[in-house]
């Protein structure tokens, strides 16, 4: 994948959140605040006017900067820092065996930001269990 196609599906997540806003936010609401949804909700809503699609890695930092600023409670931060351990990791284009590398690099920024383990029944123990899928060439 090349960055034209990152930066439509990132953009894209707009529309994802929007639509799924209060399913987040009545799950969320069962184990926390009730706030994820619309949290999300706003920080890809910011995404359309501070995204810079120059390059893969200017896509992924300039999109984890945009959650950390936007996206509140603990997600923003975290899922901010995993975007921004990605651009660290991306090639210019995104082959199989960059996406492993990215993916890990992601599970990583969150296990680092959160100081977390698996297992400890965090949004980590599912992403961690996605990248190690995608890492035996398992359907996610």
């Amino acid at each position: 994948m090349n960055v034209a196609e990152i930066n439509a599906r990132l953009l894209d997540l707009e529309n994802t959140f929007k639509a799924k806003e209060s399913e987040l936010t009545d799950l969320d609401r069962a184990i926390g605040d009730g706030d994820h949804g619309a949290n999300m909700d706003r920080g890809f809503e910011h995404l359309k006017e501070k995204i810079d699609d120059q390059s893969m890695q200017a896509l992924f930092k300039s999109t984890g900067m945009t959650l950390m600023s936007n996206v509140g409670g603990a997600s923003g931060p975290l899922y901010g820092f995993g975007f921004i351990k990605m651009a660290s990791a991306v090639n210019d284009e995104i082959d199989h065996d960059n996406l492993k590398q990215v993916l890990k690099a992601f599970a990583d920024g969150i296990q680092q930001r959160g100081k977390v383990e698996l297992n400890e029944k965090t949004m980590y123990d599912v992403i961690e269990r996605a990248r190690e899928a995608v890492e035996k060439n398992e359907t996610v």
